[in-house]
């Protein structure tokens, strides 16, 4: 997979791959927003985490697949909410103090 921009960077992909999480249901809406948001993805749009959870919603709604993947589910939240740690030493990137 190739290196993903961050959500905070994918405004319109980020609000579409929350509404799908969290259960959005109009079809047409939800294919005219991927068509707006695709230019934010970079790299295939077939390996993006957001984009396999969207796709996944529209299928499920067609009734055509049983809806996003559970490792897109994931993937697509770790995109989403990324984890507040300092990969170089691991350290935690809030402060608790």
């Amino acid at each position: 997979m190739s290196t993903l921009k961050p959500a905070a960077e994918s405004p319109l992909l980020a609000q579409l791959a929350e509404a799908c999480n969290n259960g959005a249901c109009n079809i047409r809406g939800l294919v005219r927003s991927l068509s707006a948001a695709l230019p934010e993805v970079q790299g295939p749009a077939a390996d993006h985490p957001a984009v396999q959870c969207i796709v996944g919603q529209i299928a499920w709604l067609c009734g055509l697949a049983p809806g996003p993947t559970p490792e897109a589910l994931r993937a697509c939240e770790q995109w989403l909410n990324p984890p507040l740690v300092d990969a170089a030493d691991n350290r935690n990137l809030i402060s608790t103090a």
